[in-house]
């Protein structure tokens, strides 16, 4: 049941209102505004579910799970954890279905322009003076959500390579294009690109993700709005599409990441990733970073 909704200009605002009483926040700020409002919540026993990425550094994670009273139960949000094509491809990979996985290819290019627009008017987030412009970059904020489906498949990642730009959308303050190379721990290895670029006329489909093992190739297809899971092998070599799973597709993957922070809450069930797991994602983008300054290659703070 859903009461009467009250609003607040601040969440110091909410925890001093006698008209509010709840249990949990959203913490859905960028990583700068953040962690004090995180901590804020601690401050006062309550659960928290933080955007994100839960820092823009190792250092910064570690400070920031150090917050956490032991009383406060504590989600970071990567819903590429709870993408149900991701799901699906890590159960084929894990029924054998492809063999060893020797790679994986990662592809995640934006546009901000629309298409009948002039080349001023910008059609998302990244237009100048918001705060993803003015972010760390790109690969900070969206590389999560590619990383993450690569370590769920195939472990660790123990090295990276990085080359990054800012010609994609000059106005950015961090990287708006980024070309990585990852080798796993497992001796797999992988690539990523990661890139928001002014172009009214948009760009190529290309696959989100293509998954290559020794016995066949998974390739994950579409958008952020629709996609499909189809498995090339000997017993299928033109393809086998699977069915959409019940919340196919990307932003649909909110449902079943907010199902399961709410299980966590009221019956103690483990979260499907514990907020360490945000952090591994960052340290991989820091490495990234890292690369990216040094032209060197990066072993991954593990």
């Amino acid at each position: 049941q859903l009461g009467r909704a009250h609003l607040f200009e601040s969440l110091e605002q909410a925890l001093l209102s006698p008209a509010a009483s709840f249990d949990a926040v959203l913490v859905m700020l960028p990583f700068s505004a953040a962690a004090r409002e995180v901590e804020r919540a601690f401050e006062h026993g309550l659960h928290v579910m933080q955007e994100k990425p839960l820092g823009t550094s190792v250092e910064e994670c570690r400070a920031v799970l150090g917050l956490r009273p032991e009383r406060c139960r504590f989600m970071v949000a990567e819903n590429a954890q709870y993408w149900e094509e991701v799901v699906l491809i890590g159960r084929v990979i894990a029924e054998g279905r492809v063999g060893e996985v020797v790679s994986v290819k990662g592809h995640c290019v934006e546009t901000c322009f629309k298409a009948e627009a002039a080349c001023t008017e910008f059609a998302d987030d990244y237009a100048p003076g918001s705060w993803r412009a003015a972010s760390e970059g790109f690969l900070m904020d969206t590389g999560s959500h590619w990383i993450r489906p690569m370590r769920m498949w195939l472990g660790e990642v123990d090295q990276v390579s990085c080359v990054m730009s800012r010609r994609g959308l000059p106005h950015m303050a961090g990287d708006s294009i980024a070309l990585a190379l990852l080798r796993f721990r497992s001796g797999a290895l992988g690539t990523l690109e990661a890139s928001v670029v002014s172009s009214p006329l948009g760009t190529a489909h290309h696959p989100l993700f293509v998954v290559q093992g020794t016995l066949g190739q998974l390739v994950l297809h579409g958008e952020y709005d629709r996609c499909h899971v189809t498995l090339y092998d000997a017993a299928h070599p033109e393809g086998h599409t699977f069915e959409p799973p019940e919340h196919s597709s990307f932003v649909n993957s909110y449902v079943p990441e907010l199902e399961d922070f709410v299980a966590h809450l009221l019956d103690g069930r483990p979260l499907q990733a514990p907020p360490e797991e945000a952090m591994r994602d960052v340290a991989v983008i820091e490495a990234l970073y890292k690369s990216a300054s040094t032209a060197a290659f990066v072993k991954v703070d593990q």
